[in-house]
């Protein structure tokens, strides 16, 4: 059984940890976070839209790429994005 609560906080955490060196993939770590958040009925569990890490990390993606990244985060199954933020960050 999969612990939903644990994986949203993990993907939420990599982001940030990512956003300083990639940060489309922390925009699409949040995107998978907050399908997750959602799916709890709690969409802001870990991500508070005004954190200035978050704003400032969608000035510097630019708002279209920004959002891009979210929806393919969103897209991801848990499994998916579990995988994707395992992955190697060098891509």
């Amino acid at each position: 059984m999969l612990d939903r609560p644990t994986i949203a906080a993990g993907l939420h955490g990599l982001a940030r940890l990512s956003a300083s060196r990639t940060s489309v993939r922390a925009a699409q770590l949040l995107g998978g976070a907050s399908t997750l958040d959602r799916a709890l009925n709690d969409p802001l569990a870990g991500l508070g839209a005004a954190e200035s890490w978050v704003t400032d990390l969608r000035a510097r993606v630019g708002d279209r790429p920004f959002a891009d990244a979210w929806e393919r985060g969103r897209a991801m199954t848990v499994h998916e994005a579990v995988a994707y933020a395992l992955a190697d960050e060098g891509r």
